[in-house]
């Protein structure tokens, strides 16, 4: 069996499954199984990962790590021999200014101390899969008085609390601090933990605005719910057939009842 690491925690190798592969299961099994499985298909990193690799680089492990890892360039070329990561010249720029803007803030030196890109898995039976797993942005474990805190940086559009809310849901951020509290749990036995958001906003004028979240537990322990219904109907998944439209599962829209998602703000 390999030993999981984060070196090849994002390669085929890794034979657990993660919130990002279960988002995959949830757009198409068949896309699932091809990317996952059968290995045949691959997915294509975009600017917005990049941007997003980047930014948690520098603010979990340092600027240092950042500089040896990436470049700015007036044009990207994916064939280059330099070994970095290139990004645009403008896009470069903002990574820097916008870190540079984090580290200042009250929220993010609140974090020293905490462990920093914290990697855990859980062994379960799921099939094909070993386990689950994730690398955790910050973590903070109190022994002493059997307590948690799990902090995960974001980089988002729009920071207002309702924006940012339907933001968490439809990158299924709920359902990824989730399979976080679960290896929580497993690694260290700890119930009692608090699930956090540090969100900077990225904006066309440089302002990069911070904002801190704190979500309900019963928000994430529901979604600890679902995951467990998920993570069973992959290992017991045999066709793996791609999306199929019926009338059947038609989703009714009507004007005289509108549904609304209670947000706190």
């Amino acid at each position: 069996m390999v030993r999981l690491n984060k070196k090849n925690y994002f390669s085929p190798s890794n034979q657990n499954l993660t919130n990002s592969r279960i988002g995959d299961w949830l757009k198409c099994k068949r896309f699932f199984f091809e990317l996952h499985i059968a290995g045949n298909r691959t997915k294509e990193t975009t600017d917005s990962m990049l941007f997003g690799k980047a930014v948690d680089m520098w603010l979990t492990e340092g600027k240092e790590k950042f500089l040896k890892n990436f470049i700015g360039v007036e044009r990207r070329n994916k064939n280059n021999t330099h070994g970095l990561i290139e990004l645009n010249n403008t896009v470069y720029e903002q990574i820097v200014a916008l870190c540079s803007k984090v580290e200042l803030t009250d929220a993010y030196k609140s974090l020293k101390g905490h462990k920093r890109q914290v990697l855990l898995k859980q062994d379960l039976d799921l099939g094909r899969f070993k386990g689950i797993a994730g690398i955790l942005d910050f973590l903070k474990v109190d022994k002493k008085n059997n307590r948690a805190i799990i902090t995960d940086l974001k980089t988002t559009t729009d920071i207002s609390p309702t924006k940012y809310f339907f933001t968490c849901k439809t990158y299924r951020y709920f359902s990824q601090l989730g399979v976080y509290g679960l290896l929580v749990q497993n690694k260290y036995g700890i119930k009692d933990i608090e699930y956090r958001h540090l969100a900077i906003q990225k904006d066309p004028d440089g302002i990069y605005s911070c904002q801190t979240f704190i979500f309900d537990k019963d928000l994430i322990e529901y979604e600890i719910a679902k995951t467990f219904d998920i993570l069973k109907d992959i290992s017991a998944e045999k066709d793996f057939l791609p999306n199929n439209a019926s009338w059947d599962k038609a989703v009714v829209i009507s004007g005289r009842k509108e549904e609304k998602e209670e947000v706190e703000i």
